[in-house]
């Protein structure tokens, strides 16, 4: 559970036939792996999605620690306030 309450982890591992690379030019297929966080907003009928991807699986359990990183400073005014 996150500071700002409870919120829903995804996983998602996908073969990309033909992907957009930005950084440079070709390439085949690869696999994308990527984690949502999705996280309830107080007093609202809606979610906040926090999502990181990658194609470099070697560096997968870095990635994840970025968005934990980034998780965990979510917060939300007091919903009473809203």
């Amino acid at each position: 559970m996150l500071e700002s309450g409870p919120a829903v982890l995804l996983t998602e591992e996908r073969k990309v036939e033909k992907p957009v690379n930005l950084l440079t030019d070709g390439g085949g297929p690869t696999i994308v792996r990527q984690l949502h966080t999705f996280v309830p907003i107080p007093g609202r009928l809606a979610m906040a999605d926090f999502a990181i991807a990658t194609e470099n699986l070697d560096h997968w359990d870095a990635c994840v620690e970025v968005l934990a990183e980034v998780c965990r400073t979510i917060t939300f005014p007091d919903a009473a306030a809203a």
